[in-house]
Parts: structure tokens; sequence; C-alpha cells
């Protein structure tokens, strides 16, 4: 129950869940549990489910043609994390999905999550407010790579969840902020020695 308490706390801010509707809900949910280092999804495969993360760290990432891996999302706990275009279309994904660490996730079949929003309201406008949070959240992560410094970003990144953030490799990390490993190596040095002054 306590990995479904903060995916319910998480809808409870957008939504009133009758207690049948959220418990439709979490009977049509399961609890998936990886491995550091795990692919979830894997880019060619259809993502089938929409994963909220309970414990842990995973990202999104995409390969590009001569094999170098481009970050494009963190996953920490009360994040959706998915391959979410894929999720949508039902059409092979271009990115995958990775666990960074040991990852807890409650995933939503695409069918029962349909089939939830045809018997529930409730359930039918908090896909709609994902799907609006997710838009405003991809708007947001493009004007923060236009807009924004390395640093800034490095910044954001650290103040959403410090300790999981250290855990994540160097490489990981300059794929996310758009700088190779040996510019974030001097970043890194930058934000501790800023931090010390």
């Amino acid at each position: 129950m306590k990995n479904f308490n903060l995916l319910k706390s998480v809808f409870d801010q957008y939504v009133d869940f009758e207690p049948d509707e959220w418990k439709s809900y979490r009977d049509l949910s399961v609890v998936r549990n990886f491995k550091k280092g795990d692919i979830i999804t894997k880019a060619g495969e259809v993502e089938n489910y929409l994963n909220f993360v309970t414990e842990g760290l995973g990202r999104v990432f995409v390969l590009s043609k001569e094999g170098k891996e481009y970050t494009i999302q963190f996953g920490f706990a009360g994040d959706f994390l998915s391959s979410y275009a894929s999720f949508i279309s039902q059409t092979p994904s271009q990115t995958s999905l990775q666990a960074l660490s040991s990852l807890e996730m409650i995933s939503i079949h695409k069918d029962n999550l349909e089939a939830l929003y045809q018997k529930s309201k409730s359930g039918e406008r908090m896909g709609r407010l994902s799907a609006e949070g997710l838009y405003i959240w991809k708007e947001h992560r493009e004007i923060e790579l236009l807009t924004k410094s390395a640093k800034e970003r490095y910044l954001a990144l650290l103040h959403k969840n410090p300790n999981l953030v250290l855990t994540i490799s160097q490489k990981h990390l300059a794929s996310y902020l758009g700088v190779t490993p040996e510019s974030f190596s001097r970043l890194k040095k930058e934000v501790v020695l800023d931090k010390s002054l």
C-alpha cells in the first residue's frame, strides 16, 4: 500500500477519485521492480505501460546514428516516466527507458488505462491533466535548453533531488545537460567551489 500512497497523493492534487474509482485504478495497476542498468523499454519496442516512479531513479534516452546516448529525462520518486509518444500512439518507441538504480514503479497497461477512462470520469480527467502536464514539462525543458546555461540546468536538477543526482554517472548527466563529460567535470568543480564560498 505504501507505494500507492505516493501516487494517490499526486493524483489528489488534481482530481477527487471516488473510493471505487481509486480501487479500480489500483486493481488495474501492477508494481514492477527493476535492477540498476535494466532496460525497461527498448527503442523499437512499443511502450505498453504508463509508469509512476515510487522508489529509485530512471531515465529516458535516445541513441544517435553514431551510437551516442542523449538523456532526455530523469525520473525520481513522484515522477511519471515512460516512452510517452510510443505509449500514446502505440507505435515503436524512438527512446529507451532504463533503471539507473534499483527502481520501483507502479505501471498501468494501455488497455487497462483505456478501460478505466471508459468507466471513470475522474480517471479520464486525470489522463487529460497528465497529458497537459507532460506538454508543459516538455515545453519548459525545451525553453530551459535554449535559455539557461548548463550550470543553471545542473543546479535545478540538484535542487530537485540532490541525493539521487549525486549517484548519476557523469556521462548521463553530461548527456542530459548537452555538454561533453569533460565540460561537465569542470562545471561540477565550479559548483562545488561556489558552494564552499
